[in-house]
């Protein structure tokens, strides 16, 4: 059987889409044909151009006419000093071209063939343009057009880019071309419309988002690395940066440029962090504006010389909860006697104390003294202790300004003592921040703080996960159901570990208990969420028909309209089909294809059940066969395609790929099956019956296979007995 090539021209048929994609860019064609233009718009539908052209609104001569445009009955129009332009798009729809604002004179000038032969040309260029513009192997936009819409753009919208790469494991171009478009149909599921995607090159796309869309872009970059880990991609980097840097929106026609090299370095330090990472480039270019930015060197030296004959002392930083409060100003009269250095508006002040409460008690009455409400005034402190852990007289400062972090959390006011649960709120930072390396130091220093911390242990395993150091992860989640085995984090993120490995019954088995203690935690919603996903896909690979619709029912409900749902339809569907709930099924598969058109599993399985129930064979044939091209060395999608061919006579194209299928033992008897049935039914009686012979010198038999092949054999012996 002859493979189709998996790259196509196309026709470069122009979509409705593409006048809103292209918009800008096909303005600018018009200009240069139509000069003196001051506004050009384009209306796919009634009601948006009603809404936009408020002047048109009681207008009914002009309505009728913008019908008949879209309808096709007229190419042009000029009325009102406005012209209005039919732009063909495919399958026979219209888009309507606006143009206002131009000369007088020149609308008095315009004559029918001078305005034919302009919508040709305009027609012919728009044509070239989204050819130039458009990725051949994955239908994306490319660089060329990623190069237009950030000169364009950069100048009056708060642009997110992120670059985001994805290697293959192989380098073979039949499993780097699938692998692409695999990642393609990933990316548009997770974007939903949010971002204007782009195919650069070698697995490397561009994401364009309005800022608002992701208001950090650290949280939006994490919730897609994992998303794409999830979704077993082996390698997941990315680079991002923002028109919005060092706390300014910067503007001009250079910056939208300076985004992609920007980004591009960012992806850079993002490839060497590990197979998952990711990084903003405003950290590399602002390094001392982050949360955890470490204090000066110098001042690490100062602490040592005031603590060189100190064996126990605390260090306390003192800092101001808002722009009122500066605390340089506002504690000095309560620490005139003792050892202190500013840094800003900060204040570190050296405690010397051999208990460990004395300096809790002492900040605690000074942060009460300084604290006015009614005036805005509020200051927060840092302490560190030493001796403490393994912790360093020159770390101190950096161990006060964690602390600090640790105590914004409780409010104005506040204080905080350095503690594990301040190394997992440092660490936590740093896993937000795409730099694992520094987390895991981070997390593991708190376990040397406190060995029983079953937070510290779930925190360090997910972040080794990521780094694919499955092992130590699984250890770590394994060490926390250890010290509390009805944990929920650990037995969530044990599960899932072993879900990535493919120990399918085992990864049931530890989210069925964490789905059994959910109730006993204060666990957030997502987590919930992702639980009862999981568990209903895993149930469904695993059999457990019952319990996966159960399951994935309870997160539609929640998560239906979400980037994810296709993927959860097609095993809702295949659950159904499983328990033989036929109609159920089509439904869901048929939800599926609506999420993502390129989902070959849901099109193989509904050809098939479209096959079953005769509702369209020709509708059947053409899924299964668009199943085989988007996976061509998927052996079942054949076995199926290969039924679909019998069911409408075509049995030697049918035998061409059951041949194939019988080299997959899993499939080997059900493709026999096929084979003696095909014969049969061109009343071959001799080869039929030795094919259903073999079906039943098969093990482990369906009980379906098992029937139909009895069945053959006994048909097959009443013949040969009539022939007798």
């Amino acid at each position: 059987m002859i493979e189709k090539f998996p790259l196509s021209f196309g026709n470069g048929e122009l979509l409705v889409a593409d006048y809103a994609v292209f918009s800008t860019s096909f303005a600018e064609i018009l200009l240069r044909h139509i000069p003196t233009l001051k506004k050009i718009e384009f209306f796919a539908k009634e009601e948006s151009f009603i809404n936009s052209c408020a002047e048109f609104v009681e207008d009914t001569l002009v309505i009728e006419n913008f019908r008949a445009l879209k309808d096709g009955e007229r190419p042009h129009l000029i009325y009102k000093g406005y012209v209005f332009l039919a732009c063909p798009a495919a399958e026979g729809e219209v888009v309507v071209a606006v143009l206002s604002g131009a000369d007088p004179l020149l609308l008095q000038k315009m004559s029918k063939t001078w305005l034919d032969e302009k919508v040709e040309l305009v027609e012919r260029e728009f044509h070239l343009l989204k050819q130039a513009r458009v990725d051949v192997q994955t239908g994306l936009l490319n660089l060329a057009n990623l190069h237009s819409l950030l000169d364009s753009g950069s100048s009056h919208n708060n642009l997110l880019l992120a670059l985001v790469e994805l290697p293959p494991v192989s380098t073979s171009l039949k499993y780097s071309m699938k692998y692409t478009h695999r990642c393609v149909s990933l990316l548009k599921t997770f974007i939903r419309g949010r971002s204007i995607l782009h195919y650069l090159c070698h697995n490397t796309f561009a994401l364009v988002l309005q800022q608002g869309e992701a208001k950090e872009a650290s949280t939006f970059e994490a919730s897609l690395v994992a998303y794409l880990k999830k979704s077993a991609c082996p390698c997941v980097h990315i680079g991002s940066s923002t028109t919005q840097l060092g706390g300014e929106v910067r503007t001009g026609t250079e910056v939208g440029l300076s985004l992609l090299d920007e980004a591009w370095t960012a992806l850079h330090r993002a490839s060497k962090r590990g197979p998952f990472s990711f990084c903003e480039y405003k950290r590399l270019a602002f390094p001392e504006n982050q949360q955890l930015a470490p204090p000066e060197p110098a001042l690490g030296r100062i602490i040592g010389r005031w603590t060189r004959r100190l064996s126990s002392f605390a260090l306390v930083l003192f800092s101001g909860d808002n722009e009122l409060s500066v605390a340089t100003e506002l504690i000095e009269p309560f620490v005139s006697e003792y050892r202190k250095v500013a840094v800003g508006t900060e204040l570190y002040v050296l405690y010397p104390t051999a208990r460990c409460r004395d300096a809790e008690n002492w900040v605690e009455d000074i942060l009460t003294k300084v604290a006015d409400s009614e005036k805005s005034i509020h200051i927060s402190a840092g302490i560190t202790y030493y001796p403490f852990a393994d912790i360093r007289k020159s770390e101190t400062p950096f161990c006060c300004k964690k602390a600090l972090l640790h105590a914004s959390f409780f409010g104005p006011s506040s204080l905080a003592v350095f503690d594990q649960v301040t190394l997992n709120i440092s660490g936590d930072v740093y896993f937000g921040d795409g730099d694992f390396t520094l987390a895991i130091r981070e997390y593991r220093r708190g376990l040397k703080c406190c060995a029983g911390d079953v937070n510290l242990y779930n925190s360090l395993g997910v972040t080794l996960a990521m780094m694919n150091r499955t092992k130590q992860a699984d250890e770590c989640f394994r060490n926390g159901l250890a010290i509390e085995q009805d944990n929920f984090m650990a037995l969530y993120n044990i599960g899932l570990s072993m879900q990535s490995q493919g120990q399918k019954n085992e990864a049931v088995e530890f989210l069925g208990k964490a789905f059994d203690v959910r109730l006993a935690e204060d666990v957030e919603p997502h987590f919930i969420n992702d639980l009862k996903l999981q568990l209903g896909i895993l149930s469904c690979e695993t059999g457990l028909y019952q319990a996966a619709i159960k399951h994935i029912e309870s997160w539609l409900e929640n998560e239906g309209d979400s980037s994810g749902a296709g993927k959860v339809y097609y095993y809702l569907g295949l659950s159904h089909f499983r328990l033989g709930d036929t109609r159920p099924a089509i439904k869901a598969l048929e939800r599926a294809l609506r999420f993502d058109c390129f989902d070959d599993r849901a099109m193989s399985l509904l050809g098939r059940l479209y096959l079953q129930e005769k509702e369209g064979v020709d509708i059947a044939l053409s899924l299964c066969k668009k199943s085989v091209e988007l996976d061509p060395d998927n052996v079942e999608y054949k076995m199926y395609l290969a039924e679909t061919y019998m069911s409408i006579g075509d049995c030697e194209q049918s035998r061409k790929l059951l041949k194939r299928c019988m080299k997959r033992t899993v499939i080997k008897s059900y493709a026999q099956l096929l084979m003696g049935e095909g014969y049969l039914q061109e009343s071959l009686v001799t080869r039929a019956e030795g094919w259903f012979v073999k079906v039943l010198k098969q093990n482990a038999l369906e009980p379906s296979v098992l029937q139909r092949a009895t069945v053959g054999l006994k048909y097959c012996a009443s013949s040969r007995a009539k022939e007798s």
